[in-house]
């Protein structure tokens, strides 16, 4: 009689498909035969990966960076299972190891990004120095450690990766006394990683997207009233709005400007997700056009969960996953007739996440479609309310959360992202099911702490993720075991690096002058370098006088002046510089007005004060780009005495035409603007508050020693380790946090 191990493969291969992967492994260790035939199957295993696999199992199978499926082996597939089964079980029980692999108290990190799953480009600056290192994250040669570093004349403020197999590009705004854009390009000469710089696109800033030539960005010369869309390799741009730039102004005085939070190049379209709606261009033709344009407008879709008549929720923060680049095609999965979706992920203001699926028909004249996904909002074990920020996997397969709360230290949660993406024959589960699901907290003791405007990046495909802060810390998670994915069965080295090489030595730092004085302003002096150097570009944009009676531009007479001379800070909330003490739209008086207006109002473009009011210095008109405002600061008579209410109003007529309204001191005729509290890097009311309550108990028990409460704490590497019930006081409030 036949046994299993002498029957045809044929027929062997038969039988064995009945069986799932537990079954197959324990088969293996029954005989050498059985392991031997077993292992060489490669038809075997990716059927399994083809049939057995959950949607969500398949993603965590890292298809980007994996061998072509005709060059792979047997045992190269097999690992490729074992890694998304292992993966998948880790993250379910929430189960990760950490390495801290930098701590340099001195250094800020500003920016990272992961690449390719084994390589992270880390941004760390100070006064005195900013530099990209390449760090190689994998344990093949002595664990992690940097590779490459090149140093720049200011702090990257953003950036965006552009990972095309063959280039590895970045884009990044450099946050000298001038922003800029750098383009820049990683890879490898003779086996030596390198970074080299490709272009500098000089008076754009704040990146949005980059992809092959192309870079989206949220400010064109001090200017975001629209974004923009730059060919990087010829300067040609395109504006990304209803009117090209120059009708901007006109165009404002009647509608409402709305930030753009995202940008997408996602098949022949461009796709921003604004404040209150989702609009849709196509993508231009900068071979069509000599210089500049405005991008053709297909689409815009209202989004469903903000009112349009009394706005009290509005975008915080979005993501795109686009599923095109997830290549079902390695284990068979035929997608030549389905048009995968592209995802969007939106946090408002509240910390509800709402996602989207943006589809385009082609039967016919394609049609855009925008369909909301439903969702599991945190809840119970994990409180909503305390979202602050979300960070979405490289896959779409799993979503992280940061959490604040009246605690010295933020958590973080992770749960599922179970969309439809596989054709309708593939999908497992059921389609009116959560889009995002089984929300739990993961650990974070060994973490940066993260109320330190932290900053992460997540390779949920490869089971990865790293953080680092403000106060230079650095580490990497993994939920799953490096060794599991064979190094013969993945492509995760750099490709050839592009451009020239940049500096790899210390270069001076060129930051605004402001930072050069800063020590003197805060002791109540203004020098006159940077009296001079700043107020050189305040006045309307022509540059032509305006007058109104009662109303001045003698700036040494301007009692407020030292709340105007600060720039947009070039390290966000963590500049040492920086004053936020607000709660909602209440302050005390002593912010840098571009800190309200970036982080109230999300306004990224340069401020230039025009006139103030003499009888009140609390009133200025002032412009951002061809914006122009008024910003009217005064006392809260509900609140306690230090307390003032901000209210910005925006232009309703051209200035020649507002003389009467502010004379009259109408301002009730202009439109008030909708406060917008989103930037992560700037700071939430409950980020201050953790910072504050963090910083009073290190300081009780580092050097006081003192204990208040039914509480117990150890501080161990600047970690605050506690149970129990801690009464806190800050200035105007006592509060009692739980452990």
């Amino acid at each position: 009689m036949q046994s299993l191990c002498t029957i045809p493969a044929d027929v062997q291969s038969l039988v064995l498909n009945y069986l799932n992967a537990s079954d197959l492994v324990r088969l293996m260790l029954t005989s050498h035969a059985m392991n031997t035939s077993i292992s060489s199957n490669k038809q075997l295993w990716a059927g399994y990966a083809r049939h057995e696999l959950t949607n969500c199992q398949r993603q965590l199978i890292p298809h980007r960076i994996l061998k072509a499926f005709p060059d792979a082996s047997a045992l190269d597939v097999q690992t490729w299972v074992r890694h998304a089964l292992s993966l998948d079980s880790n993250y379910a029980s929430g189960a990760f190891t950490v390495h801290r692999i930098f701590s340099e108290a001195t250094y800020s990190v500003t920016w990272l990004r992961l690449i390719r799953g084994r390589w992270c480009l880390v941004a760390s600056s100070n006064l005195n120095e900013s530099r990209l290192t390449l760090w190689d994250l994998s344990s093949v040669s002595d664990g992690p450690h940097p590779c490459a570093k090149i140093f720049l004349p200011g702090p990257i403020m953003d950036g965006q990766i552009d990972d095309a197999s063959n280039t590895i590009r970045v884009a990044v705004t450099i946050g000298s006394s001038d922003t800029y854009v750098q383009i820049l390009s990683v890879g490898q000469v003779d086996g030596r990683p390198k970074i080299n710089a490709l272009r500098d696109i000089q008076g754009f800033a704040h990146t949005l997207s980059l992809r092959g030539s192309l870079v989206g960005v949220t400010c064109m010369n001090g200017d975001d009233a629209f974004p923009v869309l730059i060919e990087w390799t010829t300067g040609k741009v395109a504006t990304l709005g209803p009117v090209s730039l120059a009708e901007g102004p006109t165009y404002h005085v009647s509608n409402k400007h709305l930030p753009c939070y995202a940008m997408s190049l996602w098949k022949e379209y461009v796709v921003l997700v604004l404040a209150e709606e989702i609009q849709v261009y196509e993508r231009p033709n900068f071979t069509s056009f000599q210089q500049s344009r405005c991008a053709s407008l297909i689409s815009v879709h209202q989004l469903d969960f903000i009112q349009r008549q009394y706005v009290t929720a509005w975008v915080a923060e979005a993501h795109f996953v686009d599923l095109g680049l997830w290549d079902q095609a390695k284990f068979g999965l035929n997608q030549t007739s389905y048009s995968l979706p592209l995802h969007i992920f939106i946090r408002d203001n509240s910390g509800y996440i709402h996602p989207y699926s943006l589809t385009c028909s082609t039967d016919g004249i394609p049609t855009l479609t925008l369909s909301r996904l439903p969702c599991d909002q945190p809840k119970d074990v994990v409180r909503r309310e305390f979202v602050d920020q979300i960070f979405v996997g490289s896959t779409g397969s799993k979503i992280f959360f940061r959490h604040s709360a009246v605690s010295p230290m933020p958590r973080m949660a992770i749960a599922d992202i179970q969309a439809p993406i596989s054709p309708p024959e593939y999908i497992v589960a059921d389609s009116e099911s959560p889009v995002i699901q089984n929300h739990r907290y993961i650990p974070v003791e060994h973490l940066p702490q993260l109320q330190f405007w932290s900053c992460t990046d997540f390779d949920d495909a490869r089971g990865i993720f790293v953080t680092g802060n403000s106060r230079g810390e650095l580490c990497v998670g993994r939920f799953v075991e490096e060794n599991i994915l064979s190094s013969a069965s993945i492509v995760d080295s750099l490709p050839a690096v592009e451009g020239l090489p940049m500096e790899r030595n210390r270069v001076q730092m060129k930051l605004p002058l402001y930072y050069e004085y800063a020590n003197a302003v805060d002791q109540g002096q203004l020098p006159s370098p940077l009296f001079h150097a700043v107020t050189q570009s305040w006045g309307p944009v022509d540059g032509q006088p305006f007058t109104v009676p009662g109303w001045s531009s003698d700036w040494h007479r301007f009692q407020n002046i030292r709340r105007w001379i600060v720039p947009h800070l070039r390290w966000g909330g963590a500049d040492i510089h920086f004053s936020y003490c607000g709660n909602d739209s209440h302050f005390t008086g002593d912010e840098a007005i571009t800190t309200i207006l970036r982080h109230t109002y999300n306004i990224f473009g340069e401020v230039h004060p025009i006139l103030y009011c003499e009888d009140d210095h609390d009133i200025v008109i002032f412009r951002v780009g061809q914006r122009y405002h008024l910003y009217y600061w005064e006392p809260d008579c509900d609140e306690d005495n230090n307390a003032h209410a901000l209210n910005v109003y925006a232009f309703t007529q051209t200035p020649q035409s507002s003389i009467g309204i502010l004379k009259a001191h109408d301002y009730g005729r202009f439109r008030e603007l909708q406060p917008c509290y989103s930037e992560p890097n700037i700071v939430s009311s409950g980020q201050e508050l953790q910072i504050n309550i963090y910083d009073e108990i290190l300081h009780d028990a580092v050097f006081l020693g003192e204990e208040e409460g039914d509480m117990k704490w150890s501080v161990i590497n600047g970690h605050i380790i506690m149970q129990g019930v801690r009464r806190v006081r800050l200035p105007g409030r006592t509060l009692a946090v739980n452990y």
